[in-house]
């Protein structure tokens, strides 16, 4: 399917529509029973997925405007989702005149009621951003995304390349490449591994700034060692 670059453009954001409709879904059907326990598994799936189909719709990108479509609404949702959390994390670090006796009693309070597994359903909430809880599971959940980003488009790269090179008939993205397609397929999977990279680093730095108690490495190492 080769549509105008226009009707490409207008196509990105419908991915990541997607995506947050899968995992508010997900969150929907599977919450009541897990809570937040299967969140990373789903939340790992559904970005796989959605990156992969992206890989994919690179190596179909004849126009400027359409990869930077794509790199704009990666990049508009990772910064929504800091923004959001640096913004209430200072609202949330205010001491209350009500002693620590109300204190308690609120977090006593917000602890027996069922919040939502779904990021953009939690960042609305501006008391869930109160809780060190809430603000880790959101911390886990960028961090897992920016990393499954950061590897998909590597792994793409080498399976297209090997595909390329091996001259594979029966795949139909590769077949019939010159090398002029695979040079301009590896460049733009280049550019936006490289855009990634920066929004990861980006995000470990802002995280590092905005909770200094959360370690990232740590983060990333358990949920790959939990999942």
């Amino acid at each position: 399917f080769q549509p105008d670059f226009i009707v490409q453009a207008c196509l990105i954001p419908v991915f990541f529509i997607l995506r947050a409709c899968f995992e508010y879904g997900a969150d929907v059907i599977t919450s009541h029973a897990f809570g937040s326990d299967g969140m990373p598994s789903i939340n790992f799936f559904g970005v796989l997925m959605h990156e992969v189909c992206l890989s994919v719709m690179i190596t179909s990108i004849k126009h400027p405007l359409v990869f930077a479509s794509l790199v704009f609404s990666d990049v508009l949702e990772n910064t929504f989702c800091l923004w959001s959390l640096a913004r209430n994390s200072k609202t949330s670090n205010r001491v209350s005149p009500g002693g620590d006796e109300q204190e308690r009693e609120q977090k006593r309070r917000k602890s027996l009621t069922r919040r939502p597994s779904n990021v953009v359903s939690l960042l609305r909430d501006k008391s869930n951003l109160s809780d060190q809880g809430t603000a880790l599971f959101i911390a886990a959940t960028l961090l897992q995304r920016e990393a499954v980003e950061t590897l998909v488009p590597i792994q793409a790269a080498v399976i297209l390349t090997l595909l390329y090179k091996i001259d594979v008939k029966s795949n139909s993205i590769v077949v019939g490449w010159e090398e002029e397609d695979w040079t301009h397929t590896l460049l733009y999977i280049g550019i936006d591994l490289g855009v990634e990279l920066l929004v990861f680093v980006g995000t470990i730095m802002a995280l590092q700034k905005i909770y200094p108690q959360f370690d990232t490495r740590r983060i990333l190492r358990g949920l790959l060692r939990i999942h």
